[in-house]
């Protein structure tokens, strides 16, 4: 419970210093806002929603995603928010040509990340990225090259490592506090969470997550051609045979499987 407590307030302290950063390239007026233009909808993506409603002078502004059921959901809670409806896109290259977008914030599948971060900064949008910033080193450099020349503010969701409690926590493991470390493991937690809330699947459940074993199958949701553009959300990633239904809802995973 602590660590999810403090987890939730390193992200909101993170997001409104990526909202005062991404507004480090513009002039502020006493009446002026940040547009916001979401790209992605997923998991990730409603949490950047639910954030970014929250902070002064950020307005979201326009909403992307190749899913039209996620725009729909997105747009009915923008409308609650009180500051209009959001222009609305399918494509994100439709996106960066509104020119009343200021800064885009990106929640797409991984494959994505560096390709979406160098056409924003091309288009003159500032940009909050989440990890992992690339696919390989070569795209991260192609990302700072384009940032550097296109004079974009940058910001890769990786601030777990600056969150002041973790890095004490690091610096008390090198200091021995629990004597040598010879090991360390990792796991995966978001099928385990999406198991116990009840998602259907079609998945036997028997695939691994590295060493980590499925505990459920893989959710299910509503994907059929009229509301997910499945070659958008592939781009230049590897294409497999589709499976209707077989798509994760989340900003990670939607359109590998």
């Amino acid at each position: 419970m602590l660590a999810d407590i403090m987890s939730h307030l390193s992200r909101r302290h993170f997001f409104q210093g990526a909202a005062m950063a991404l507004s480090a390239t513009r002039v502020m007026g006493a009446n002026d806002q940040i547009n916001v233009g979401l790209i992605g909808i997923g998991g990730r993506g409603n949490n950047h929603l639910d954030t970014y409603g929250k902070i002064t002078g950020a307005r979201l502004a326009a909403i992307c995603d190749v899913n039209q059921a996620a725009r729909e959901k997105a747009q009915v809670k923008i409308e609650k928010l009180g500051t209009g409806k959001a222009a609305e896109y399918d494509d994100m290259r439709k996106l960066f040509a509104d020119k009343t977008v200021d800064a885009v914030s990106v929640a797409t599948p991984n494959h994505w990340h560096a390709l979406t971060t160098i056409w924003a900064c091309e288009a003159g949008k500032d940009v909050y990225c989440e990890k992992p910033a690339s696919h390989n080193v070569y795209e991260s450099f192609r990302m700072v090259e384009v940032a550097r020349r296109t004079n974009r503010m940058v910001q890769i969701g990786s601030q777990s490592r600056s969150t002041p409690f973790k890095m004490k926590a690091m610096q008390l493991l090198k200091d021995g506090v629990i004597g040598e470390l010879y090991m360390a493991k990792g796991a995966v937690l978001q099928a385990a969470q999406e198991h116990r809330q009840g998602s259907g699947g079609t998945g036997a459940g028997g695939d691994q997550l590295g060493s980590v074993p499925r505990p459920g199958p893989v959710p299910r949701i509503h994907a059929e051609p009229f509301c997910l553009q499945l070659a958008l959300v592939l781009g230049y990633g590897q294409r497999r045979h589709r499976q209707p239904g077989r798509a994760r809802d989340g900003h990670r995973a939607l359109g590998h499987g």
